[in-house]
């Protein structure tokens, strides 16, 4: 998944239960890829250009995220299916 132009890419991914995915900021400013919603929470911290976060996806449901630097601009969705 990529981060550029202030945007995730895609912004919306399906996945089944189990998946790792990988974020990587190709934007020359700094974002976040952040959820604060149940099922559960993540956050990988500050990244700059070209840095990466993964998760992996054990629990089923959606999961809401933002960059929380850009939260009105930057969203995305990841549904993990069973």
């Amino acid at each position: 998944m990529d981060i550029a132009n202030f945007q995730f890419s895609p912004t919306e991914y399906s996945v089944l239960r189990g998946t790792r995915i990988t974020w990587t900021n190709r934007d020359t400013v700094p974002h976040t890829v952040t959820s604060a919603e149940a099922p559960v929470a993540f956050d990988s911290g500050t990244m700059t250009n070209g840095q990466t976060f993964s998760y992996t996806f054990d629990t089923p449901g959606t999961y809401n995220y933002t960059c929380s630097l850009h939260s009105l601009i930057m969203r995305g969705k990841i549904i993990v299916q069973p």
